[in-house]
């Protein structure tokens, strides 16, 4: 399956290790069990998951993606599906402890699915946690070259998982210098891909302030992490 962009952002986002550090640290507090990371790509949080002793699958719905993952990650189950079927195998059905979904719904255009397939792969009390790109106004020739449908607002997403079926458990926005970055780069400068120069000074340049959003949590940001939990 050919995904140029998708996959050059991919391979930028890889040498971005202080964040990827970080942003697997803001969600750690909710993993838990056999875990499920749905749109993983070539794997860039996976050595995360297995440094933290999980259980962890690998699924997403790009069979190159996969095998590369698996030549990098011997380690790990990897499953080809896609999120926006009109079923989920029965190999997945009340599987995971937890599902991971970073940065993969607003690529969807139907979410409602997705989501009630991220349930249905989760056991009874199961927690998803969802990251997302944020406020719309922030849409820009990027997002559109990256595939995105649109981004999304605290109470867009808890609306979309209440409907299917799941409970909140935490919002909150994260990286806010990072919206005014993706703001500059996609609105002002008009950039269809994410110059690698930007994202490694962004790396060691904010380190210290986004560690500090483990303790401060700010209104408005790039993303927005969702913990929900399977009724």
């Amino acid at each position: 399956m050919d995904d140029p962009v998708g996959q050059h952002t991919l391979e930028v986002m890889s040498q971005a290790q202080h964040y990827n550090s970080w942003l697997f640290n803001m969600i750690k507090p909710w993993l838990k069990g056999s875990v499920a990371e749905v749109g993983a790509g070539v794997g860039n949080f996976v050595g995360f998951f297995l440094k933290s002793q999980l259980t962890i699958t690998a699924i997403d719905i790009n069979p190159t993606y996969l095998q590369r993952l698996s030549r990098t990650h011997q380690k790990v189950t990897t499953f080809q599906f896609d999120l926006e079927s009109s079923s989920v195998p029965t190999s997945l059905l009340n599987r995971f402890d937890t599902v991971v979904s970073l940065n993969v719904l607003e690529h969807l255009p139907n979410i409602s699915r997705a989501l009630k397939n991220i349930s249905a792969m989760l056991k009874p009390g199961g927690l998803a946690i969802i990251l997302v790109p944020t406020f719309n106004f922030a849409y820009s020739p990027l997002d559109k070259n990256l595939g995105h449908v649109k981004r999304y607002s605290i109470g867009q997403i808890r609306d979309l998982t209440n409907r299917a079926g799941f409970q909140e458990i935490k919002s909150f926005y994260i990286n806010p210098i990072g919206l005014l970055g993706w703001f500059i780069i996609g609105k002002i400068l008009k950039r269809g891909t994410i110059p690698p120069t930007s994202v490694r000074i962004f790396d060691m340049v904010f380190r210290p302030v986004l560690w500090l959003e483990k303790y401060l949590h700010f209104p408005f940001g790039l993303s927005l992490i969702t913990v929900v939990q399977k009724s």
